[in-house]
């Protein structure tokens, strides 16, 4: 067991090709560690040197989501000629900044910059989590050491380190990795994640970076997923490659080129050139796509160009031309004409040539809305017009939309809403012109009665909706939805309600249809004590009864393991419709699964970073 602790430790912590990286910090303390799983550091009678900063505490917690350093107890900071001391000391690792707590008769805190020069205040962010020994001991990987090296891109470097896997410890080690680096500082190759499921098998990807002063200038990902001992996979293995280039050409300009592989479906490139400033961006590109199947390969050039200014107008174009005829343009403008008063016009035309499958297009579509919305109400009016010029339809459609801002009564326990939308439809085609036109009226009300204590966890809510056709059809939809909540037995067991009920009638002269639906759902959370947490569902209709029911089991093991067990009961063939039973350990960095289904009698494993 200690080996295999041993081998699971360099496996997830696989070495990074990146160039010999200079040492910035040392320390040491009685007692180290460092979690893999929560990226946490706890140490006791610690020493830090790091940079020219030399400090000292009783304890020490460093938690490397924030990378905040927080030293407690009989703590002294020192640089150069200047030594402060206090009870405690948050230092941030990113602004190199830190705040001084000395607890008297009065929290006294103070802030101090990079050469230890006291400041009126601090915006730099000091927030961290809740760390203490049990939270490092109680992790599924960590490391325990009494000295250790920080380098420039964070990563650790334990000495006399022992790792523990869910508490077994392994053999020591002299020298290890105990934490991987988190900023990347030069070029080099990175190794990312490696895991196992029971859909994709075993997936693993890697980053190359190439860097210059400082800045991305190439990076690479690829991504492997290995399903030859999978019992249905469709492909053996899937590789993906994805690769982009940025070349700075002056001011506000840039170059790039990006590549993409996908051993399944097909590869593509493209070349561009971009400028950007505050108002104006345009970008002009070469793209090339390829696909594994019988689909031909498409080279298109495209310029994309935006303006903004809110004094002016926003405006944007866009124009692709393939290199077989193919069209594809646009351009919209959006402006702020008078006070609340808006309007806004695009248009787009495409010309798709017919290959393989695809019949072909050749489309001219357009719009232009004019919208006021003062404090009470909302107001726009639009036309929009589609063309095909292949098979010579056209539809044109006027509207008019009226929208009121939401109505309050009873110290706002009721929200009305109103909206009312009319459409004019025109269709030109070979067949001639035929209209329709469409008015449809919502009204909404909700309420949410949480000032009322006796009726605190109730909710309803209630919409109409009234639609009338140029044919003389009437459609009539309503729907209500009634919620109740309460926890009882001091929230060991809670329980929730949710009712609803729909009918659509349709009236066409003397004619009258319609249909209703009624549901009721049932949700309960049982926590009897600590570890067994139960959930179940039931939801049922008055015409068919009882219809399913779900169910999930829960029980904590120690240590984050959980035992689970889901199950669904159908009541209309009155049987289980599956059952699912489940070990998992969740950590903040993966989840390991090992699960049995009922469906297809599949037993499986996943290991699964997050």
């Amino acid at each position: 067991m200690r080996k295999l602790a041993f081998l699971l430790s360099f496996f997830l912590l696989f070495p990074q090709a990146y160039p010999k990286l200079k040492v910035i910090g040392k320390g040491r303390g009685d007692y180290l560690s460092y979690s893999y799983d929560k990226n946490i550091f706890y140490g006791e009678k610690f020493e830090l040197e790091i940079w020219d900063w030399k400090f000292k505490g009783e304890r020490v917690l460093i938690d490397f989501d924030s990378n905040v350093i927080n030293l407690m107890g009989g703590v002294e900071v020192e640089r150069g000629s200047k030594r402060l001391s206090g009870d405690e000391i948050k230092f941030s690792l990113i602004f190199k900044e830190f705040l001084l707590i000395n607890y008297g008769e009065r929290i006294e805190i103070k802030y101090f910059g990079e050469n230890l020069e006291e400041k009126e205040e601090s915006k730099i962010p000091f927030d961290m989590r809740e760390i203490d020994a049990d939270v490092v001991s109680n992790s599924f990987l960590y490391y325990t050491f009494r000295s250790m090296e920080i380098l420039e891109n964070l990563r650790i470097i334990g000495y006399d380190v022992i790792s523990h896997l869910e508490g077994i410890r392994s053999i020591p080690l002299g020298k290890f990795v105990v934490k991987k680096g988190t900023i990347n500082i030069g070029s080099g190759v990175r190794v990312g994640k490696v895991w196992y499921s029971n859909s994709q098998g075993i997936v693993m990807d890697a980053t190359a970076v190439i860097k210059k002063k400082g800045n991305d200038i190439s990076k690479t990902f690829l991504s492997y997923e290995e399903k030859s001992f999978l019992k249905d996979a469709l492909e053996k293995r899937i590789v993906r490659v994805r690769n982009d280039n940025r070349i700075p050409l002056g001011k506000n300009w840039e170059g790039s080129i990006q590549a993409n592989f996908d051993s399944v479906s097909s590869w593509n490139t493209n070349i561009s050139f971009s400028k950007n400033t505050p108002s104006f961006s345009t970008n002009l590109s070469l793209y090339h796509f390829k696909s594994f199947s019988n689909t031909p390969s498409e080279t298109w050039f495209r310029i994309d160009s935006n303006f903004n200014n809110v004094k002016i107008a926003n405006l944007s174009f866009s124009l692709g031309y393939e290199k077989k005829g193919q069209l594809l343009s646009s351009l919209s403008l959006s402006r702020e004409i008078f006070k609340n008063t808006f309007v806004s016009a695009n248009s787009s035309y495409s010309f798709i040539k017919k290959m393989g499958g695809f019949e072909g297009s050749n489309i001219f579509s357009g719009a232009l809305s004019l919208r006021f919305s003062p404090k009470f109400f909302s107001l726009s009016s639009s036309y929009s017009l589609n063309n095909d010029l292949i098979r010579g339809n056209r539809l044109s459609t006027p509207s008019l939309n009226l929208e009121l801002s939401p109505i309050f009564f009873y110290s706002r326990l009721l929200q009305l809403n109103l909206s009312n939308s009319l459409f004019y439809n025109i269709w030109d085609g070979t067949d001639g012109r035929r209209t329709d036109y469409t008015d449809n009226f919502v009204m909404n009300l909700s309420t949410s009665l949480r000032t009322i204590p006796i009726l605190r966890n109730v909710s309803f809510n209630y919409r109409i909706e009234h639609l009338w056709r140029k044919k003389g059809e009437e459609f009539l939809t309503s729907g209500a939805t009634f919620n109740f909540s309460r926890a009882f037995l001091k929230d060991i067991l809670n329980l929730s309600l949710v009712y609803n009920f729909n009918t659509r009638r349709r009236t066409k002269g003397w004619f009258i249809e319609g249909n209703n639906f009624e549901n009721l759902s049932l949700f309960l959370n049982f926590k009897p004590y600590e570890p067994l947490s139960v959930n179940f569902s039931m939801n049922g209709e008055p015409k068919r009864g009882l219809v399913n029911s779900f169910g999930t089991f829960n029980y904590s093991l120690g240590r984050s393991w959980i035992a689970e067990v889901d199950f669904n009961y159908d009541f209309l063939i009155r049987k289980i419709a599956n059952l699912e039973a489940y070990l998992i350990r969740d950590t903040e960095k993966f989840s390991i699964r090992i699960g049995w289904r009922m469906l297809g009698k599949q037993l499986f494993l996943d290991f699964i970073p997050k």
